[in-house]
């Protein structure tokens, strides 16, 4: 879980929704702030959930960044053709 108590280890549990969902053969982009590569806890974070969702059975992908900060950035830089079409917008990434 995130938050302020996402650093104890008796917390390192899945929301319920995603807990909750069927994972098997599913892929899940993980699409964390580029701050992971020197923030620690960002990239703690990241391990923990690509294990989880793994255990669970989905197929983890991480997406990283060359430029932007984050997917909001990206976002920000892309045609509003490829923002509606999530799909089409996974292949420029």
């Amino acid at each position: 879980k995130a938050g302020a108590n996402s650093d104890l280890e008796n917390n390192k549990t899945l929301w319920t929704e995603l807990s909750s969902f069927n994972w098997r053969g599913r892929t899940v982009y993980l699409a964390f702030d580029s701050d992971l590569w020197i923030n620690t806890s960002v990239r703690s974070a990241l391990y923990e959930l690509s294990r989880k969702l793994y255990e669970g059975g989905g197929i983890v992908k991480i997406v990283t960044w060359d430029k932007e900060k984050g997917i909001d950035d990206f976002l920000v830089q892309q045609d509003a053709e490829y923002v509606n079409d999530f799909e089409t917008l996974l292949v420029r990434i």
